[in-house]
């Protein structure tokens, strides 16, 4: 379950009451508060029906006079309540719920004489409230007092583990906070999400108290957070409180930009300073992430390092997302050079988010353009693989080298491809960026692309000029990256544009072994219908089979013996197969090749049987008796 803030999940299970407006008409009663049913038996006598019916006239009657605060009128019905011992209990239930009505309006004449007359001060109601949890959230002191000086209790636990504090603390009932702890309220008791009442309290501020036709506003409501931190600050449990609990609740005031309540409690000493999250993360780093210009402020002069870092390096500047907010960091002394562990300065945070407002604004403070991570990346490079072509665009223009490389020999163009960024390798090459340049491992921006499964992106650098024969250090093209990532659609792109299937690497692979060797069997039945063979050998003499039962594909396997691969085919070693099953212990695998006709008595060079090569008692066992049962 996700973890609510503040007292927001428990406003969906407090029940509110109808509106007192109109003549009272028991048809508008909110259905949730409609807690207890009118059925009777059908059996009872005719005087029984009489007396349920004259009871029931009294139990609206009772509603229509509590929901409007008609003290006279609920006086002189409980008068003649019925004495019918076996209306006890429904009449118990609808003066319990006059109470609710009572607590809920304010009607605190009503509320004495309830109480005065027996009611239970403590009766619950759905979802295990009581009359002081709704007088606390509706923000009616008197009535709180009086409950209380009823003996009411004060700690008994709601909703979600919540009492009375977090009630008046989430509605920013200051004067109900205030007499809930001089009753002696625990202050550290948190509902079962762990949140203490400040938390409420500062959390509840972003909920502005809403009028409803069902429980309209009063006169005399006030609603005043910052007085209610005020009052939990300075009650004497404060002292018990965590400072986690303390500075989770901070960092809510700072998300949500209460300024007022963030420099209360930083200069009343209430937050320690120097606490951090488990990551580092702290409350300047989240002002900073939530652009919270003011509390920055406030903190860098309550003594924050606006220079402090996290646990990966990073300082504030790093999560700067508005170049306002920059501009205020780099005034209190931010250091726009600063490198996490990564090596990143805000220039690449802000290249890769897509911030260039922020870039300029860092630029401008004199923070270099071509720093590079410990990857050897330029913010060029973090901006063309995110697509964020403004970013990108703005480096150019400060003449940033197009054709930049990172440690592994990456350029801009090669980061457009594995980022599927279009519109960055169209300006890229507009620009003169080099189409053909390598890597260290001598791939292009095609092969990229082939392995990223980036469709639109082959078709376009192949316009471009690159061509489909274009081959890497290991002498893989295209193609062969496409098949060996699993990317389909690619293959069938280049094989439409004409790319060459039976080419191989410097190993003697065809696209074709690549696929037996993913398991991609649709990729291998695709190949097969362009021409390839299924006798088709490595350097080392192996099929696309052997390549298959090597790496346990069971189902590519069983794919290729279907499609009449040569199941006896030996490789330099003079190993069939089946051999190569039998040391790879996978018995479907060998299970298919003995179905598909494997010869179970083959020997290799070295006069090896398949059952010879068996690590496993198993697959020795099933070869010499599927040999046996020959």
């Amino acid at each position: 379950m996700e973890q609510p803030f503040g007292m927001a999940s428990l406003d969906r299970g407090s029940p509110q009451p109808d509106s007192v407006e109109g003549d009272g008409d028991c048809s508008e009663y909110m259905t949730f508060l409609n807690l207890w049913s009118d059925t009777e038996e059908n059996d009872m006598s005719e005087k029984k029906q009489c007396c349920t019916q004259q009871r029931r006239e009294w139990k609206r009657a009772l509603r229509r006079a509590s929901l409007k605060g008609d003290v006279a009128e609920v006086k002189k019905l409980l008068a003649t309540e019925c004495a019918c011992a076996s209306h006890k209990e429904t009449t118990r239930a609808a003066k319990e719920r006059a109470l609710l009505d009572s607590c809920v309006y304010g009607y605190t004449d009503l509320l004495r004489l309830l109480l005065a007359h027996g009611v239970n001060v403590d009766a619950q109601f759905e979802g295990n409230f009581t009359g002081l949890l709704y007088a606390t959230a509706h923000n009616h002191v008197q009535c709180v007092e009086v409950l209380l000086d009823h003996g009411a209790d004060l700690h008994h636990v709601g909703p979600y583990g919540s009492t009375a504090l977090h009630w008046a603390a989430d509605k920013g009932a200051a004067e109900c906070v205030r007499v809930l702890l001089e009753r002696g309220a625990n202050f550290t008791t948190g509902y079962e999400y762990g949140h203490t009442p400040l938390y409420c309290a500062i959390n509840g501020h972003s909920r502005w108290y809403i009028p409803s036709p069902y429980c309209p506003a009063k006169p005399n409501r006030s609603i005043d957070y910052l007085q209610c931190v005020k009052l939990l600050c300075h009650s004497e449990y404060i002292s018990c409180v965590p400072q986690k609990e303390i500075h989770q609740s901070f960092v809510v005031a700072i998300e949500m930009g209460y300024e007022d309540i963030v420099l209360y409690l930083l200069n009343e000493k209430i937050v320690d300073l120097s606490y951090k999250c488990s990551d580092g993360y702290n409350a300047l780093h989240m002002a900073t992430n939530y652009s919270k210009i003011e509390c920055i402020r406030a903190l860098v002069k309550a003594g924050f390092d606006v220079n402090c870092r996290d646990n990966s390096g990073r300082t504030a500047l790093h999560f700067v997302y508005t170049s306002e907010c920059a501009r205020e960091l780099i005034l209190l002394g931010a250091d726009v050079s600063a490198q996490d562990e990564d090596g990143w300065t805000a220039v690449h945070c802000a290249a890769a988010e897509g911030r260039h407002d922020v870039m300029r604004a860092l630029v401008d403070a004199g923070c270099g353009v071509t720093a590079t991570t410990n990857e050897g990346h330029t913010a060029l490079h973090l901006s063309a693989k995110r697509n964020n072509l403004a970013c990108m665009a703005m480096l150019l223009e400060m003449g940033v080298d197009i054709n930049v490389k990172t440690a592994e020999g990456n350029t801009p163009l090669h980061c457009a491809a594995q980022g599927w960024s279009m519109s960055c390798t169209e300006k890229l090459l507009s620009e003169g960026a080099a189409v053909s340049a390598r890597d260290l491992q001598g791939w292009t921006a095609l092969h990229w692309a082939a392995r990223e499964g980036w469709t639109d992106g082959c078709r376009y650098l192949l316009a471009r000029g690159l061509g489909l024969e274009e081959r890497t250090a290991a002498g893989e093209t295209p193609l062969h990256v496409a098949v060996r990532e699993g990317n389909a659609r690619c293959v069938e792109e280049l094989v439409s544009e004409g790319a060459d299937v039976s080419a191989r690497d410097l190993q003697g692979w065809t696209a074709l072994h690549w696929a037996a060797r993913k398991g991609w069997t649709d990729v291998c039945r695709y190949l097969l219908a362009q021409g390839l063979g299924l006798e088709e050998r490595t350097a080392a003499g192996e099929t696309p089979l052997h390549v298959a039962v090597r790496e346990g594909n069971a189902r590519c396997v069983e794919e290729l013996v279907r499609l009449r691969a040569p199941v006896n085919a030996r490789d330099e070693q003079g190993r069939t197969p089946l051999h190569v099953a039998a040391r790879g212990g996978d018995e479907r695998v060998a299970q298919a090749l003995l179905r598909g006709g494997a010869d179970r008595r083959a020997r290799d060079a070295q006069g090896h049987a398949p059952a010879d090569l068996a690590l496993a008692p198993a697959m020795r066992r099933l070869v010499r008796s599927w040999a046996v049962a020959a």
